[in-house]
């Protein structure tokens, strides 16, 4: 390879060697302009407004169910641990997944690796693990009636719902990891505003017809975990109204008012997740797939749906509403006496006293459970 030398007698680089620094500034001049290089998905008024009402609607939704149970020490057993711990997850699925996943769908060129290998996994995992508690609930509620039955004591701790979680968890990770590797993300140049600029493009790994039936059966597994907690609360429901009133017993009937009370909880539980899982169950009958931005729609109405459902099936927890909501009228006009009053040796009422305990907590015989057993 032979040097040139310039005029003032210093010596070039070789030919080769500046083709190759010069190759990608080349590769970007004659890349092709952005339009038509990606579809731009541009945010309309009606998709923000659709996404602000869902989210500010879950948050109230769950919020509320979330202050309905918290430090009520008479509803920390694990059947009501149970439905805390799923308002709690539901709870942060409008912080974390769903804003998550709007972002990267506005605010990118192209896709990315985040949406199209991480998220799905994410949103995935947190499907699989709100229908396992609540399959989990369902057995627990078949259980104590078997426990009933026989007389025998059960443990009631809270610390039980939150164990199944750690354990629904590692489960739930390793069987949709395998989502990360459905699609591969690349990466080209675009022309933009006269730069240059990277945009994400995704494709589809090539996967044999025995790995795309595992990945839609994996896709599925949260809608056959849905279907199996409707068989076992049919069993629930059947041991809760032919076999429980026929026992006679006076250990059975001091529980009677427990899974009375728990009983419309399950079933609110189970209604609200019908929302997308009655769609996804349809769609898989007529093997078609559902469209992902739609589904996830649907998992946020079913989210959102629990404290409404709860409040309309259950007398007892809307008593308990009401309770708590004039607790908290009666410390403001408390708060407001003292200020006001004239003399500081007063002594004024207790409200919390003078109301005692709802009937929901009043009725949950599984306290009692909990201090006898072992």
């Amino acid at each position: 390879m032979v040097r040139g030398k310039s005029s003032l007698g210093e010596e070039t680089l070789p030919v080769q060697q500046v083709i190759t620094i010069l190759a990608p500034h080349v590769q970007f001049a004659t890349a092709p302009p952005c339009e038509a290089s990606y579809e731009e998905r541009a945010l309309t008024s009606e998709e923000l407004t659709l996404f602000l009402f869902l989210v500010s609607f879950g948050i109230l939704s769950n919020g509320l169910l979330l202050a309905m149970q918290c430090g009520r020490s008479k509803l920390s057993t694990a059947s009501f641990t149970y439905l805390r711990v799923v308002a709690l997850l539901q709870f942060a699925f409008f912080f974390l997944p769903l804003p998550l996943h709007f972002l990267t769908r506005h605010s990118q060129r192209g896709v990315s690796w985040t949406s199209t290998n991480f998220l799905p996994v994410l949103l995935q995992l947190w499907h699989f693990t709100v229908i396992s508690l609540i399959l989990c609930f369902a057995v627990r509620l078949q259980l104590l009636i078997n426990f009933v039955r026989r007389t025998r004591r059960w443990t009631s701790s809270g610390w039980i719902a939150w164990r199944k979680l750690f354990c629904i968890l590692p489960l739930g990770t390793i069987l949709n990891v395998s989502l990360t590797f459905e699609h591969r993300v690349s990466y080209n140049y675009c022309q933009l505003d006269g730069g240059n600029v990277m945009f994400g493009v995704s494709k589809r790994a090539e996967l044999d017809g025995v790995q795309n039936l595992a990945l839609s059966a994996i896709r599925m597994i949260p809608t056959f975990i849905y279907w199996l907690t409707i068989l076992v609360t049919i069993s629930f429901l059947m041991s809760e109204k032919f076999v429980l009133p026929k026992l006679g017993s006076p250990f059975s009937n001091r529980h009677k008012a427990l899974f009375s009370n728990l009983k419309p909880l399950v079933l609110g539980l189970i209604v609200s997740q019908s929302a997308v899982h009655l769609p996804s169950t349809y769609f898989f009958v007529i093997a078609q797939e559902i469209d992902p931005d739609f589904q996830l729609q649907l998992y946020t109405v079913a989210y959102a749906l629990p404290a409404p459902l709860l409040l309309v099936m259950s007398d007892r927890l809307r008593a308990h509403l009401w309770l708590l909501i004039w607790r908290m009228v009666e410390r403001k006009k408390e708060a407001v006496r003292k200020a006001t009053a004239s003399d500081g040796n007063n002594v004024l009422p207790n409200p919390g006293q003078q109301l005692g305990y709802s009937k929901l907590e009043m009725e949950n015989s599984e306290i009692e459970e909990r201090s006898l057993s072992k």
